[in-house]
């Protein structure tokens, strides 16, 4: 449901058609579309493999009480 993700988290579904569409001109198996994604992309890149599964499993078990 829409309303357990925070508002600010989501972007127009015109901008997210429109970045795909980039990346398939461009031949990308992959787009991550919008500044905020693309950061946080990034951070788990460089975050050492134990936190950032640390931080699934957590956010897992919150989004199943939700």
């Amino acid at each position: 449901e829409r309303n357990k993700i925070p508002q600010s988290l989501w972007m127009r579904a015109e901008d997210v058609v429109a970045a795909s569409l980039r990346g398939l001109d461009r031949g990308a198996v992959f787009v991550v579309p919008g500044w905020k994604y693309k950061f946080f992309v990034r951070l788990l890149n460089v975050l050492p493999r134990r936190l950032t599964y640390a931080m699934n499993v957590r956010l897992g078990r919150k989004m199943r009480r939700i």
